[in-house]
């Protein structure tokens, strides 16, 4: 910062000022929301380094196993592999993936795979024109219906009914657009 001109070292950098930047003038709830809504996992202080290692959602996990099995889901989301298929191409067992996954995301490698591949299909049910068999298809699902069916449990709508709720520019549907001061 040098009197009004902030600038940051370039890519989500920008998007960590902006958001703190919504947080100074309209509190957490509204920074939360706005930062769900542009798919950003985490907000960094500005202390916090810009690269950590390789796709860390997990924080700073000290196994490269799953760092690498990660990478490969994110890889293939179009065209899932199996988790004896991912635990082969990391080099560990089957049970220590299941193992790592299960430690360090309370998830299973195939529930964390499913989520992976419909967080990538509500970006495209609510930021492109692509038809919603396109979508599934896209992220690894073999019919429209266990799409839509997987979709409506994890975010509690159908793929359509959060198209048509997403169409409207930048509105946050959780939360109501007051300042919160």
């Amino acid at each position: 910062m040098d009197g009004n001109i902030l600038s940051t070292s370039g890519g989500t950098a920008s998007i960590d000022l902006a958001l703190h930047i919504i947080g100074a003038q309209h509190g957490y709830a509204l920074t939360n929301a706005a930062a769900r809504y542009i798919f950003h996992q985490r907000i960094r202080t500005t202390h916090e380094r810009q690269n950590h290692p390789a796709h860390e959602p997990l924080g700073n996990t000290p196994s490269q196993g799953i760092r690498d099995a990660i990478l490969l889901m994110e890889e293939n989301l179009e065209t899932p592999l199996s988790v004896p298929d991912i635990a082969a191409r990391v080099g560990i067992s089957q049970r220590h993936l299941t193992r790592l996954f299960q430690r360090y995301t309370r998830q299973s490698a195939v529930q964390y795979y499913r989520d992976m591949r419909l967080d990538r299909g509500r970006a495209f049910v609510t930021q492109t024109e692509m038809s919603v068999i396109e979508i599934a298809m896209a992220c690894g699902f073999s019919s429209v219906e266990h799409f839509s069916r997987a979709y409506r449990r994890r975010f509690r709508i159908s793929p359509r009914e959060d198209r048509v709720a997403g169409r409207v520019p930048f509105q946050f549907r959780a939360l109501p657009l007051q300042s919160s001061r």
